[in-house]
């Protein structure tokens, strides 16, 4: 949030550096992908629109925990440099988005520890591969969940969860969220997000 607000003041300084030029009016600014828009009044300048808009987002994310044997390395970009650890023991948690080529970013790069209540704040975006990150089913009554070729209903049946409430690793993700491509014994396929519970303690509702 407080990159955000940071960023947010930067377009409103860019803007009335411009408005102050005579420049072309500017009305609205893309501040990430989707979601609500807010209008913030500014001053007039030289009866140029007093409104400047812009849109306030999050991206589209996955819940997860730390599935791994060994301490973790964070890096500073997909396959980068080592830029600090998340360790053992623990059971942590965290939120990923922006998938790249097998890698996941650390949302706000803030790694919550679910037994202490702590949490490790990176100061800068962090990002850890999928074959340290688990994600459980919710298939609790022991539903046979299918994976599937491609992020819809219809589509073939590439491999199938067969067990109840088990650990998957998140591969890739939709743009909207709704499906994850995930692997489990030795299978890989797309599922949906609903049957999914990044909770490393408890079942999710």
């Amino acid at each position: 949030m407080k990159r955000l607000l940071f960023a947010a003041s930067l377009v409103l300084v860019s803007l009335l550096s411009a408005a102050a030029q005579n420049t072309k009016p500017w009305t609205v600014h893309r501040i990430a992908e989707r979601w609500s828009y807010e209008e913030v009044p500014v001053p007039e300048i030289k009866g140029k629109p007093g409104v400047f808009t812009y849109e306030f987002t999050a991206p589209v994310v996955v819940a997860c925990f730390i599935s791994d044997k060994t301490a973790t390395n964070v890096r500073n970009a997909p396959g980068g440099k080592v830029v600090g650890k998340i360790p053992k023991p623990g059971t942590y948690s965290l939120t990923i988005c922006n998938p790249t080529n097998g890698w996941w970013q650390i949302l706000n790069g803030i790694v919550s520890d679910d037994l202490e209540g702590n949490y490790i704040e990176f100061e800068e975006d962090v990002w850890v591969h999928n074959s340290v990150l688990g994600i459980g089913t919710r298939n609790y009554d022991g539903q046979v969940l299918p994976l599937r070729a491609a992020p819809r209903t219809d589509a073939a049946v590439t491999g199938q969860i067969t067990r109840a409430d088990v650990t998957v690793r998140p591969l890739d993700m939709t743009e909207d969220g709704e499906w994850v491509k995930v692997s489990w014994n030795g299978q890989a396929g797309w599922i949906e997000h609903s049957w999914l519970c990044g909770n490393p303690l408890t079942t999710c509702p």
